[in-house]
């Protein structure tokens, strides 16, 4: 994963996707501000803050996804991000 683009609402990372992936596997993408507890994109937490996650695969090339994040609400010092895959539901 590489970051880059950080702004005061978010930021934007990429990261390489598989070049012949299951079919019913899907990226989800987590965020948490002390790495006990993580949240869903469009999740708020107890305290306000709420980041939401926008994917393009093949951006900016094919095999690679860049991912938005954008952060609202109370301000974290710092976000931690986790990237999993799992199956469709």
């Amino acid at each position: 994963m590489e970051g880059s683009g950080l702004n005061a609402n978010g930021f934007t990372f990429t990261h390489p996707e598989s070049s012949t992936p299951a079919a019913d596997l899907v990226s989800v993408y987590q965020w948490s501000k002390s790495l006990s507890q993580f949240n869903l994109g469009g999740v708020t937490d107890g305290d306000g803050t709420r980041v939401d996650f926008i994917a393009q695969r093949n951006t900016p090339s094919v095999g690679i996804t860049t991912v938005a994040a954008s952060v609202t609400g109370s301000s974290a010092e710092i976000l931690f991000f986790n990237i999993m895959v799992r199956k469709q539901q």
